[in-house]
């Protein structure tokens, strides 16, 4: 047995070990302590961090926004300014002084040919003029459009024309979607054509050349039946009125047994796409008003013209990167027949086609200069 002694000295030691144990654990719990704290800190910190950033990134979203509004709003008023400077330019040198001269402007390039047009921001004749073609065509009676009848029609065009339908098959690097006939109320017949592809041309140099082409290089929003490309030279073209630098009414009037003829509105638009791209959209619209009409029935009778007022072309160029495009074109006409559809399809594919083809032969040539 135990001496007194004995088990005083062996409650000693426990009591020791026991006091040791719990200040390993409080030195433990304190360095667990420290070490909560570091973490916490650490991740105030990054939350501070990134609230910080994120608090950038919005400033900057919002800078990036604001600044591509300002570049739309400025671009349009640089469209206005060149305009009027090109009015009074055109007034100065005395463009209108003659209202029944041939003013056929084929084969010129729309700006300079809008300069000649009788009809400015505010017309030189509200009661409109004569209209004479070069060949001796039949001459008529032009009334101007207003410009709220010119954003109508450009607004319903949009309006009408925005998503692509299923694809159809491919056809010499274009990608050709469905587009079944239309058939109308009084059993006419529409038909349309849509068409996509991605081409190596940069944006800018897209943008320049449409710019730059001339009228008699523009095509057509509606060719008569048994119609072919050979016979473009003698197609005439007219800029009749100019709402904007990149706003126009048009007269085309394709010659041949019967003389097919049709206002046709011209419009050019700039944008900014949701990414940031840019993109530039070329519309060319037929249109018609109840006075000109009017004013064609109280002439005589021209059984050797024929009014077209149903057909157009949307065709979008958007920005992919510095050197690729994409371009969507959507074109719409009224048709005889379904050959006429037929051959419609025919010619807008020739037109994609000889385009692209226009396109990268003048990189080829940029190329070896």
């Amino acid at each position: 047995a135990m001496t007194r002694k004995q088990r005083c000295e062996y409650m000693s030691r426990l009591r020791g070990l026991k006091k040791n144990k719990l200040l390993q654990l409080r030195d433990e719990q304190q360095q667990l302590e420290a070490e909560v704290k570091k973490c916490l800190a650490t991740m105030n910190c990054e939350d501070s961090s990134s609230s910080e950033l994120c608090y950038a990134v919005h400033c900057l979203a919002l800078e990036w926004d604001s600044l591509r509004t300002e570049n739309v709003e400025l671009m349009k008023e640089i469209h206005r300014q060149e305009r009027f400077q090109s009015l009074v330019q055109a007034q100065t040198i005395g463009v209108f002084a003659d209202a029944t001269k041939d003013s056929d402007t084929s084969f010129a390039n729309v700006y300079p040919a809008s300069k000649s047009s009788l009809w400015g921001p505010t017309p030189h004749d509200d009661d409109g003029w004569r209209v004479k073609f070069p060949n001796g065509e039949p001459s008529f009676h032009f009334h101007p459009f207003s410009e709220a009848e010119f954003n109508n029609v450009m607004q319903n065009c949009d309006n009408q024309f925005y998503s692509k339908s299923s694809v159809a098959g491919h056809l010499f690097g274009w990608t050709v979607y469905h587009a079944p006939l239309m058939r109308r109320l009084d059993n006419s017949l529409v038909g349309r054509v849509q068409l996509s592809a991605r081409i190596c041309c940069s944006f800018d140099d897209a943008d320049a050349a449409v710019s730059s082409s001339k009228l008699h290089l523009w095509p057509l929003a509606f060719t008569p039946p048994n119609w072919s490309y050979s016979q473009r030279s003698g197609v005439s073209i007219q800029v009749l009125q100019s709402f904007a630098v990149d706003a126009h009414v048009l007269v085309c009037n394709i010659p041949g047994p019967v003389n097919t003829r049709y206002f046709q509105f011209a419009r050019r638009q700039l944008q900014v796409e949701g990414n940031g791209k840019r993109s530039f959209t070329s519309s060319l619209v037929l249109a018609d008003s109840k006075e000109n009409v009017r004013n064609r029935a109280a002439e005589e009778p021209h059984p050797d013209v024929k009014w077209v007022n149903e057909g157009g072309a949307r065709i979008k160029f958007t920005e992919v990167d510095d050197a690729t495009i994409d371009v969507h074109c959507d074109t719409w006409a009224s048709c005889e027949d379904e050959l006429h559809a037929r051959n419609l399809f025919i010619y807008w594919a020739q037109f994609a086609c000889r385009w692209s083809q226009w396109m990268m032969a003048s990189k080829l040539v940029e190329a070896g200069d």
